[in-house]
């Protein structure tokens, strides 16, 4: 993700001088864009490293070394919440949804936290944050709730954020939705040849570029179980796919901008094994962050490439690279 951060920097010089005038304190404001990622590293039999520390670690955007600004051990607490649409469109993953997030939260550590919600037009907390070692999950889906009245997934992903902003440590969101979302605009005159409208591209959709402001410039990692999209349909119908790319496409989009991942199940009993392969990736990952040694938001694609030190080991990052925005 890319997160902007005001930073003011006082001269101590130029405090001095303005405070012997008089005058106001003299304040340099600058913007600062920090971009993060999470990274896995295994050694050669594929065993989890997770006592590396800052030095073990190098990472290059578009070929040139950057300065690792953070930086998060495996150690550090994760707090996710697991937010799942509870929309008509998903019915087909609900008889899942439990066991996965029980399994989800066997795979967490005993220093992680969890909170879970429902959305569909409105945003529900069902269980308050509890660690791995609380209570067990007991929950069911609640599709009768208003909240589960129509799919407002941009506004749900904007609740997320919110309910984050007051967490300490390393946040997360792990998000199982298709991506349906009742106010996206369709194309003027452009229909199927059934006569189904289009959805407009993304660019021209106002409010998924403010959410994907939002999520770029958000301290939380957003992971996604896509579910019904073009590449995994509950049903494959032509007139669908059109409009189903679109929202694949808007998911895709917001989980590189955060700096997390899409997973998609084929069937709605692959949700249990990804949701606990998420766990298993958040419980052995670290988090790097660094400030581009070119600044311009020119629109450019930049590649990231994390190196370690000992190159015997080997890293997957969940992100490889950001458009500069």
């Amino acid at each position: 993700m890319r997160t902007t951060t005001t930073l003011t920097v006082f001269l101590a010089g130029l405090l001095g001088a303005a405070v012997g005038f008089g005058q106001d304190p003299l304040s340099l404001r600058v913007d600062v864009s920090l971009v993060t990622l999470d990274a896995e590293v295994t050694d050669s039999a594929g065993r989890p490293v997770t006592t590396l520390t800052k030095e073990d670690f190098q990472i290059y955007e578009n070929g040139t070394l950057q300065d690792l600004r953070s930086f998060d051990s495996v150690e550090t607490p994760y707090n996710i919440l697991l937010l799942f649409d509870c929309s008509p469109s998903t019915q087909p993953d609900w008889p899942f949804l439990v066991e996965a997030m029980n399994r989800f939260r066997h795979m967490l550590r005993p220093q992680d936290r969890m909170e879970l919600a429902q959305f569909g037009g409105g945003f529900k907390v069902l269980q308050k944050w509890f660690f791995q070692a609380g209570q067990a999950i007991d929950v069911e889906v609640q599709p009768n709730n208003q909240v589960c009245w129509g799919t407002n997934f941009y506004g749900a992903l904007s609740q997320a954020i919110d309910e984050l902003k007051t967490v300490k440590g390393r946040k997360g969101v792990v998000v199982l939705s298709d991506g349906g979302h009742d106010r996206i605009p369709f194309q003027s005159g452009n229909r199927t040849p059934l006569g189904r409208p289009r959805y407009v591209d993304s660019v021209d959709d106002k409010d998924f570029q403010r959410i994907h402001r939002s999520v770029a410039g958000a301290d939380v990692v957003f992971y996604f179980v896509a579910v019904n999209t073009d590449l995994n349909p509950d049903e494959f119908n032509t007139e669908d796919i059109y409009n189903k790319q679109q929202l694949r496409s808007r998911i895709e989009v917001l989980a590189s901008a955060s700096g997390g991942r899409v997973v998609f199940p084929k069937k709605p009993d692959e949700v249990v094994k990804l949701y606990e392969q998420l766990a298993h990736d958040l419980g052995t990952s670290y988090s790097l962050g660094y400030v581009p040694a070119n600044p311009a938001r020119d629109g450019t694609y930049r590649k990231i490439e994390v190196r370690l030190r000992d190159h015997s080991l080997r890293v997957r990052q969940s992100r490889e690279g950001y458009r500069a925005q």
